[in-house]
């Protein structure tokens, strides 16, 4: 919504309480995809968008999202038949509008040959499909820096403290989390793109008590020692739910769950011991030969539009609201369709026919590599942080300077991937530590746990925790 609105002239600030995307936005499935799932609800409309989002995606940021081939086996945890579901695949191209990512056919031989420890002796095919899988933590970043590129100003660890109605608009003060310190902001209109927080954050600013979001908790397991190649999106057996099992930087990721909750978690939301134990039990299942082990976990909190029934089949359409003059609501949403939420927010805010405001097709710059050897060569520091040399000094920098980096979770965790290693990165961390407090206060000091790294090890049952 933020580079929308720059990219349309509009004076534009964005305020997060915590790190960019630690919310939701980085704690994904990882995937761009068109939901073949929600066909079953006939959620069409959102299909398409989907579908045609993720052809954008992948042309708009080609370093960020890819297309992998994924198998929807026909095995007996299924609820389809082959007919239904050569059926759905049939349907899911032709909302596409493109052959790109069409479906093929994969005979019971051809899926033993090629995914030789998936339910081994049962016989299954398979429909093969394109998808695309993303860095969501580097993609909603990535984001933000392109608003700020764009004229916009943006705080990470700047919480809304107060917001006041005025005669022109609104009053809103910033407390700055990493110094104390109150920011006053006026304001003729303002978003709140809050997510699972946005009945909470309504409650505490202005007394509001009606419930605009249900919560659902997707739950995930980094693992090793899964002998798959593709990616598979497979039936939870004796339920409507489906999971996914995903090559993930040398390893696996397993997910989600779909757990719903009463009232908003914290700022860092985990896996509880029954989704981890449900998803290795998952693991095992599909693939009995193997022995899988947990690498590490992280949950996301689904915002999703308030309705009746299960969560499991609640649509995941965006739905916005105008809760007072000049004060708006986004909820809803899935990832691979922000860019259509953000202009139907901004024609809702505006009073605009959505058929007069694009999408904001500015491409993703993939100079990130450039711009660090750059910027590196310039500090002339290039002492490595890790054997190997993976992590340099210079880098931890430019996250800080280019990148709003504040904490050691910032940067393992979004700026870059080391969380999602064995190691977590943990032999850089207090030469990290030390570089981020030449310019900022200590994380840790400040943040409490939220801010402490080896803490967030620990909480996300991460094996380098010990």
């Amino acid at each position: 919504m933020a580079r929308l609105a720059a990219s349309r002239g509009v004076s534009t600030a964005l305020a997060d309480a915590s790190d960019f995307g630690s919310g939701a936005s980085s704690n994904t499935s990882k995937l761009i995809h068109g939901g073949l799932r929600y066909l079953e609800t006939g959620d069409f409309g959102l299909v398409r968008d989907s579908v045609r989002e993720r052809a954008r995606l992948l042309a708009l940021a080609p370093h960020l999202v890819r297309r992998e081939r994924f198998l929807f086996p026909l095995c007996r945890f299924g609820r389809h038949g082959r007919l239904a579901a050569k059926a759905g695949m049939v349907l899911y191209d032709i909302l596409a509008g493109s052959p790109r990512f069409g479906h093929g056919y994969v005979p019971a031989e051809e899926l033993a040959r090629i995914e030789p420890h998936f339910l081994p002796g049962e016989h299954a095919s398979a429909y093969a499909y394109g998808d695309c899988v993303m860095d969501d933590a580097r993609l909603a970043l990535e984001t933000i820096l392109d608003a700020e590129a764009l004229g916009a100003a943006v705080w990470n660890y700047h919480r809304v403290a107060a917001l006041e109605s005025s005669g022109s608009g609104w009053e809103i003060t910033v407390e700055d989390r990493l110094t104390g310190r109150e920011k006053l902001f006026t304001a003729r209109r303002v978003a709140l793109t809050l997510g699972a927080w946005t009945d909470t954050a309504l409650r505490r600013l202005l007394g509001e008590d009606k419930n605009r979001v249900r919560l659902s908790q997707g739950s995930h397991l980094v693992m090793e020692g899964i002998p798959a190649h593709s990616c598979f999106i497979l039936p939870v057996p004796g339920s409507r739910r489906y999971f996914f099992v995903i090559p993930f930087r040398g390893l696996h990721l397993v997910g989600t769950t779909e757990v719903e909750l009463a009232d908003a978690p914290g700022t860092d939301p985990r896996a509880t011991a029954g989704e981890t134990r449900e998803l290795l039990e998952l693991a095992r299942r599909y693939f009995p030969e193997s022995d899988p082990k947990i690498v590490a976990t992280f949950a996301g909190i689904r915002p999703l539009a308030a309705g009746s029934g299960s969560t499991i089949t609640l649509s995941r359409e965006h739905e916005f609201h105008r809760v007072r003059d000049g004060l708006f609501a986004a909820v809803g949403g899935k990832y691979t369709t922000h860019r259509v939420l953000a202009r139907d927010f901004f024609c809702f805010i505006f009073g605009e026919r959505k058929s007069a405001i694009p999408l904001c097709e500015r491409p993703y710059p993939d100079d990130r590599p450039a711009e660090l050897a750059k910027f590196i060569s310039g500090e002339r520091d290039g002492t490595r942080l890790l054997p190997g040399g993976a992590i340099s000094a210079g880098e931890v920098r430019f996250s800080v300077q280019r990148e709003h980096c504040r904490t050691a979770v910032d940067f393992f965790r979004r700026r870059t991937g080391w969380y999602f290693t064995p190691g977590a990165g943990l032999e850089a961390l207090d030469e990290v530590e030390r570089i981020l407090a030449e310019t900022h206060p200590s994380g840790i000091s400040l943040l409490g746990e939220e801010g402490d790294y080896r803490a967030f090890l620990k909480r996300h049952e991460h094996r380098a925790a010990g």
